[in-house]
């Protein structure tokens, strides 16, 4: 029996799909880490513009009202609020909360005021100066805890800050806050991965 050489072939063989099946999980494989970390950079880049975004509302929120309003979030949790500093100061049931029941403080923190999910707050400071004491001393209460607040007054001006995110895998960065301006940006923390 001849074979039809007229006719040409229309199907793969079995050898063929399983050499292109094994090229693509070789690729699948090879580059599923860099999607993976691109992945958990985002959300690290996206809970920075968050904070900034934060930053420059409780700014405008001072310049309003005319009263110092502080950026609340407590390391180790992913929640912040923006609030009036006499409120801050005075409510001693914030001062004693841990990041975990700030963060489920809902009429403290709303959703919209979380970090994206494996972002979290490493630690942040806020640099004092005789302004800043002044306005903490003057005030109802104490700011001290495990809840920070980062103080923004009302001529536009605030306290000199440094707020640290981190996500999953470990890689940090902050956003820096200028007192003088109350402009922000983000920059890598030197030591972070």
């Amino acid at each position: 029996m001849k074979p039809n050489l007229s006719h040409p072939r229309v199907a793969f063989t079995l050898l063929e799909l399983v050499l292109v099946m094994a090229i693509l999980i070789l690729m699948a494989s090879l580059s599923a880490p860099a999607v993976l970390r691109s992945i958990s950079s985002t959300g690290l880049d996206k809970g920075c513009d968050m904070v900034r975004s934060e930053m420059a509302r409780a700014r405008v929120s001072a310049i309003r009202t005319g009263r110092v309003h502080a950026l609340v979030f407590a390391p180790g949790g992913r929640g912040m609020a923006v609030l009036d500093f006499d409120n801050v100061a005075s409510n001693q049931s914030l001062q004693r909360m841990d990041a975990t029941q700030f963060d489920q403080s809902t009429n403290l923190v709303s959703d919209d005021n979380l970090l994206p999910r494996g972002v979290t707050f490493a630690a942040g400071e806020a640099i004092s100066n005789a302004r800043s004491e002044f306005v903490t001393e003057n005030s109802k209460g104490g700011s001290s805890g495990s809840v920070r607040p980062i103080l923004f007054y009302p001529d536009g001006t605030c306290q000199d800050a440094r707020v640290v995110l981190s996500n999953t895998k470990g890689d940090l960065k902050q956003v820096v806050l200028r007192s003088l301006t109350g402009s922000s940006r983000v920059t890598e923390v030197q030591g972070g991965r």
